[in-house]
């Protein structure tokens, strides 16, 4: 892959010693090795039910049915108001600058769900487990069970748009310094597909010189 994949590399598997040797679990070792695989792989998933779990953790959401299909990712969400919400986020782009914007931008059906305030609820939550599946080795750990807390969200007519660097384990990372840094120059998403197995990303990684 080259010298930079190669550095990527060398600090996802110090991430991976790190983790096993603070918490001493062979979980933690199993999902570095796992994201090593995948790095290689050029491809990450988001299965359908953990899109399900950001979800229900916007705050007031008492039920919440995520489905992914033909790519789009349709939710129902219960609140306890008793108000229900229907619509779609469709990953639309990725915008990825050297040293600038981390951006991911869904399409929102139906467009004037982009007004409602629990809609931007979740999808900063859905972009935080985006940001998680790209760059989790280099992350913060979470909690078993527990979901990344949102990205702020910007919203651009009918889409909706998340800087992941908004997300507050992406600041806790950054906080760290040139190592996070360098992840973040050099893993990013070259696009997306959603499918009935959930949200999958397809990794962009620099080309041998």
């Amino acid at each position: 892959m080259g010298d930079r994949v190669d550095r990527l590399r060398s600090l996802v598997r110090s991430a991976a010693e790190g983790a096993a040797g603070a918490l001493g679990q062979a979980a933690a070792v199993s999902r570095i090795r796992e994201a090593v695989r995948e790095v290689r792989e050029r491809r990450v998933r988001i299965p359908e039910r953990q899109l399900a779990r950001s979800v229900l953790r916007a705050g007031t959401v008492a039920e919440a049915s995520v489905r992914t299909r033909d790519g789009h990712i349709e939710i129902v969400a219960e609140l306890e108001s008793g108000r229900t919400l229907r619509f779609s986020l469709t990953p639309q782009q990725a915008r990825f600058a050297p040293r600038g914007a981390k951006e991911i931008v869904f399409v929102v059906e139906p467009p004037e769900a982009t007004l409602d305030g629990k809609v931007r609820d979740v999808t900063g939550l859905i972009a935080s487990q985006v940001a998680r599946a790209l760059w989790g080795p280099m992350l913060p750990p979470s909690d078993e069970g527990e979901v990344d807390a949102p990205g702020l969200v910007d919203r651009e007519g009918g889409t909706l748009r998340v800087d992941l660097r908004t997300c507050p384990r992406v600041r806790a990372a950054q906080a760290g310094g040139a190592p996070f840094a360098l992840a973040m120059e050099l893993l990013s998403i070259e696009g997306f597909e959603v499918d009935a197995q959930g949200l999958a990303l397809r990794l962009a990684l620099p080309q041998r010189r």
